[in-house]
């Protein structure tokens, strides 16, 4: 089914307010805790620790019951994917603000006070940001069965994605620029920069919610009655405890979680770094991430062509290539030239080295679900628990190594930035280099989405009983008989 350009561009709005909400969670939640509100850097990451864990236990949980038959009767009529969003969307509009905007009466609050303040609130906003990400997924193969355009919407969900990167970032460069009280003001961010952060959140917040009512009126979920006769012989030939069994989604998980550990810790620590390290003004805390950001959008749509002509295990490769020399340079890095003009060309290279990782690691996610398209978002949600998981504590391991090894010091963050990222990408480069059996499945679904088209074909043309297919490299696959269409 061919859908209107009003619902793609509304479906495409539709994760705009998780994606505002990301980006200023990695890139500013531990400056903002360090700087403004004077936490330590281990208690910091402990923050963010929960944040990740959350997300990652909620992900999985609510892929599960998305996929579930299972629902209320407000479900049934408004459709459990867009009652799940609206529980989401409630979630974070009423929790992520105050996160960056101080209590009343909490100026002269102990450090573990407002850290028993926060964590309810981060808790709270997770599991509405993962409530949005699964049933925001979901809602794809329900809205149409044609199979380029569930494509078409994963591009502009995308795009979307990295148009609020670039707000945000445009935005916070704004305030940071148009809001100095003299000269001292425009240094690195303190304490005073209270209200800058609460107007930057404020900004992405208002214009996050009215993208969520834009999708909310512009997409429309269809119900499992009018849904049943949409789909013949797509029906679930894994279930969720056999992905388990399977270890090419154990290698898919892996690949996964190592481009997004390198993509976030550039995110998470590119701001520290500029603070600490290069002592840049508040306007370069902004500028490099959005550098950062619109290199990776334009990388983004070579990254399309790069698999086609090169294959994904090339296209790993020269994302890790690229990432890498962005950090190795970081770390010979340093006087007034670099600070100054060669910073631009780091940010560019980081961002298009972690736009080519994630792009192409996302892709093989789709190639181990095939036609299994009933336990998709489960299967979206387990990879994602690694993610976060693995992006939480590593994050938190190294804010707790910077109160262990050093107090305000210039080296950590830099050595972090190209040490530590570094080697992320030289891992996942030996990964790649030793793993000559990446796209065994990817094989196999392609072949058996050719045998299913052909069963497909035969039911409609005959419309007799089809009987059901052998096993076949460890699959079990399941046809239909015409009393179920």
């Amino acid at each position: 089914m061919r859908l209107s350009w009003n619902t793609r561009i509304s479906f495409g709005v539709g994760h705009f307010l998780n994606d505002l909400t990301a980006s200023m969670w990695f890139t500013y939640l531990l400056v903002y805790l360090q700087f403004v509100l004077c936490f330590d850097t281990g208690v910091s990451g402990f923050v963010l620790l929960v944040g990740q864990v959350t997300d990652a236990i909620a992900t999985p949980l609510l892929g599960y019951e998305t996929d579930s038959s299972h629902h209320l009767g407000i479900c049934k009529k408004y459709g459990r994917r867009k009652v799940l969003y609206l529980f989401g969307v409630s979630c974070v509009l009423f929790s992520f603000p105050f996160i960056f905007i101080q209590c009343p009466g909490c100026s002269n609050s102990s450090q573990w006070a407002m850290v028993v303040y926060l964590v309810p609130l981060v808790v709270i906003f997770q599991t509405g940001w993962a409530a949005v990400q699964v049933s925001h997924l979901a809602l794809i193969p329900v809205i149409t069965d044609d199979s380029s355009e569930r494509d078409f919407l994963n591009v502009i969900r995308n795009a979307f994605d990295a148009v609020a990167d670039f707000s945000v970032f445009t935005i916070a460069w704004i305030i940071f620029v148009t809001t100095v009280n003299g000269p001292t003001d425009a240094l690195s961010i303190a304490e005073d920069d209270k209200t800058k952060f609460m107007i930057i959140v404020m900004t992405i917040i208002c214009i996050g919610f009215s993208t969520c009512v834009i999708f909310y009126l512009g997409v429309k979920e269809v119900t499992p009655v009018q849904s049943s006769t949409t789909s013949i012989v797509q029906r679930r030939t894994l279930n969720n405890r056999k992905i388990f069994k399977e270890k090419e989604f154990y290698k898919i998980a892996v690949i996964y979680t190592t481009a997004r550990l390198f993509q976030n810790f550039n995110l998470v620590f590119i701001p520290l770094y500029l603070q600490e390290s290069l002592g840049a003004t508040q306007d370069f805390i902004a500028k490099i991430p959005l550098l950062i950001h619109v290199a990776g959008f334009a990388s983004s749509f070579i990254t399309r062509y790069l698999m086609k002509f090169c294959g994904k295990k090339l296209s790993l490769i020269f994302g890790a290539v690229i990432g890498t020399g962005g950090c190795t340079w970081i770390y010979f890095g340093e006087g007034p030239s670099f600070c100054s003009q060669y910073i631009y060309v780091v940010a560019i290279l980081l961002g298009i080295g972690s736009s080519i990782l994630v792009v192409t690691s996302l892709a093989l996610i789709p190639d181990f679900i095939g036609l299994d398209t009933d336990i998709g978002t489960f299967v979206y949600g387990v990879i994602s628990f690694f993610d976060k998981l693995a992006n939480g504590i590593g994050i938190l391991i190294i804010q707790y190594l910077h109160d262990i090894m050093c107090d305000k010091c210039d080296w950590f963050y830099r050595h972090i930035m190209s040490i530590g990222v570094g080697s992320i990408g030289v891992a996942m480069v030996l990964m790649i280099l030793l793993e000559i059996k990446l796209i065994h499945r990817e094989n196999t679904c392609r072949k058996r989405f050719i045998a299913e088209n052909k069963l497909k074909n035969e039911f409609v043309n005959n419309k007799s009983e089809i009987q059901p297919l052998l096993r076949e490299n460890g699959m079990t696959h399941f046809a239909l008989h015409s009393s179920e269409c």
